[in-house]
């Protein structure tokens, strides 16, 4: 098995554990908590959620390039974002806190959710050292790491239900999580290196957050646009339409890790290539481009077909309006499909603002949108703010540049490959 597949096994394999993990305990915890309870618990962790990635300065793939193109600088570039991602980590913590306290929607409960969340944001430092074993193609210890974490969350919320807890002890086992996992990347990485790297340079601070300030605001726009809609049907809607909405969205999103895995693994490849022979890195890309779109079309169809019927199988009666909702919400996830080569694509490019102006395009049309559809449709409305909103920031958005063109009309012939296949068939047979 060559270098990239057994890369991709790895990352493959902690994302199925952790997906069906998510799954089920998402599950349980909503079929325990009714629609209600859950839509507090998913309104917790879809505002938490929007701050801790914000708190990763978008230093995720930026890490992974500059530990390929300056290896010798390593222990400097990995000591500097660790202290980075402290601090940010922090200060993101408690901007949470007092942003959510500050919000009239928010209660005693939920407030003290997302505090228990927000402690997480120190830990996620030590995603740098993630980053790090990435570069080398060597996933397995932090995989071991992941894998370690979410069965024992999934272990925490299986006793939980069964103890009938209340909500606040899932929110803990989901700060237990990342606890475990961190500190599970913190023992891989000095049983590697010997010791943690703690060399701080200012001017490879000034350097990383020089670059990586435009994946910082990116960053937000895309989570936001991920995860906007739950925190503005709180406050819009009911908490009822939050758990439907939550959970449709929940099971849509189950499969996103695939293209990201796909891309994370064939990155250095990408880089590689791009360097060595122009001509095969335009081809591979637009195969990438082609495999993700079709992915996403292939997921999207199967799950309209049978929403009605998965939603009541896994969350029951309560939640069937959520099927209606998914019906609308699993198109979305085409365009992040093709984002994920997108995204590969403006690192390895160093077009950084290029996923600033899309993201941020993505955001406040999605912020438009749900503004205006969420008090007359509710959870209908943010689904449909949604996939306009993927589709404009993964797509729609780069025939604005110039310099992303290309890349646009890429993703227009992957959405035509099919044609494209039939048409060099009938070429050959022709021939």
């Amino acid at each position: 098995m060559n270098r990239l597949a057994r890369t991709s096994s790895w990352l493959l394999l902690e994302k199925l554990v952790k997906i069906i993990a998510t799954l089920v305990t998402s599950v349980w915890v909503a079929r325990h908590l009714g629609p209600e309870t859950f839509g507090d618990l998913a309104f917790a962790l879809a505002f938490a959620l929007i701050f801790a990635d914000v708190s990763a300065l978008g230093l995720r793939a930026l890490l992974q390039r500059t530990l390929l193109h300056e290896p010798q600088g390593a222990n400097e570039t990995l000591g500097t974002a660790f202290i980075l991602r402290i601090i940010a980590g922090l200060g993101s913590g408690l901007i949470a806190v007092l942003t959510a306290w500050l919000l009239p929607v928010t209660t005693p409960t939920t407030l003290l959710m997302i505090a228990i969340l927000a402690t997480t944001f120190v830990f996620r430092s030590t995603e740098v050292f993630e980053q790090s074993f990435l570069a080398q193609q060597n996933p397995r210890p932090t995989v071991m790491a992941r894998v370690t974490a979410s069965m024992a969350t999934l272990g925490a919320t299986a006793a939980f239900v069964l103890l009938d807890r209340n909500v606040l002890w899932f929110v803990a086992a989901r700060a237990a999580e990342f606890l475990v996992m961190n500190v599970g990347f913190t023992l891989a990485y000095v049983r590697q290196a010997g010791s943690l790297p703690l060399e701080y340079s200012r001017s490879r601070a000034g350097a990383l957050l020089n670059e990586s300030w435009p994946l910082i605001l990116s960053g937000l726009g895309a989570i936001l646009n991920l995860k906007v809609d739950q925190v503005m049907l709180a406050q819009w809607s009911t908490r009822e339409n939050v758990g439907w909405y939550a959970a449709a969205a929940q099971l849509s999103e189950a499969w996103y890790f695939i293209p990201t895995i796909l891309m994370t693994a064939a990155f250095p490849q990408l880089v590689q290539t791009k360097l060595a022979d122009g001509a095969a890195y335009q081809r591979n890309l637009q195969r990438a481009f082609d495999a993700m779109a079709w992915l996403g079309i292939l997921v999207a169809t199967l799950l309209t077909v049978s929403a009605g019927a998965v939603i009541d199988l896994i969350y029951g009666a309560p939640f069937a309006p959520a099927a209606s909702v998914l019906v609308l919400h699993v198109w979305g996830g085409v365009f992040i499909a093709m984002r994920a080569p997108l995204s590969k694509w403006i690192v390895a490019e160093r077009l950084t603002y290029v996923s600033l102006v899309t993201h941020g395009l993505g955001a406040i049309i999605n912020i438009v949108i749900n503004a205006l559809l969420i008090p007359e449709n509710g959870a209908m409305g943010a689904a449909v703010a949604t996939v306009i909103s993927y589709s404009v920031s993964a797509y729609g958005a780069l025939w604005i540049l110039p310099a992303t063109r290309p890349v646009a009309l890429m993703m227009s012939l992957a959405l035509l490959a099919p044609l494209r296949l039939a048409r060099q068939l009938l070429r050959r047979g022709s021939s």
